[in-house]
């Protein structure tokens, strides 16, 4: 795993900031790394999801070499993984929400796509309602202080910090921008989409 060091302007100060660097999709395309998406499956065109989904086998397989082959199907705006292995084993396994830029407790799927990818195949609904929870940058922020750099590195990954609710929107591409103008802040964000009708609060 990489590490970036970066300087930013946050709140008229300039800071020396660390960023633990993650993983890029399949292809190679770089992911926001500093924004968790909490994607509702009933947020989503179906049949384009599982078009996306399914165009990564090769690459799953691949990567995976237990697997012997991997689909995916949705039933009840539920996503199912179905795995084969070599050793003629069948896996399958339930997704009520897509997971990306956070696999805490194994809550990914093995597909790994991004949200400009989701946005690529126009796999989005037009309705949502977007919930942003900040915390502060896993980074931390080293604001004028040389005397810092001798921090020990385990304290500037700790990640078990508390999330407040920031907001609710109706507009995802503003919520989107609103997350990157938190990081510019300081602030990591999750961004939880789901239907209008369909409460964050749930998941």
């Amino acid at each position: 795993m990489n590490t970036l060091i970066a300087t930013s302007h946050a709140r008229g100060r300039f800071c020396l900031r660390y960023y633990s660097l993650k993983k890029t999709n399949y292809k190679g395309a770089p992911m926001d790394y500093f924004i968790s998406y909490h994607i509702d499956i009933a947020t989503l065109h179906q049949d384009r999801l599982l078009e996306l989904l399914n165009s990564c086998r090769l690459d799953i397989i691949t990567e995976h070499k237990p697997l012997a082959d991997i689909y995916y199907s949705i039933e009840d705006d539920i996503l199912f993984q179905h795995c084969t292995t070599v050793d003629n084993r069948s896996l399958t396994k339930p997704f009520p929400m897509l997971h990306l830029n956070d696999d805490g407790f194994g809550k990914a799927i093995l597909a790994n796509i991004t949200y400009e990818l989701l946005e690529n195949w126009n796999v989005f609904r037009k309705d949502s309602l977007c919930a942003i929870e900040i915390k502060q940058d896993i980074a931390q922020e080293l604001c004028g202080m040389i005397d810092a750099m001798d921090t020990k590195y385990d304290k500037l990954l700790n990640t078990d910090g508390p999330k407040w609710l920031y907001g609710l929107y109706t507009n995802r591409d503003k919520a989107i921008a609103e997350c990157h103008q938190l990081f510019n802040d300081g602030y990591d964000s999750e961004i939880t989409i789901t239907a209008p009708n369909k409460p964050f609060v749930q998941y």
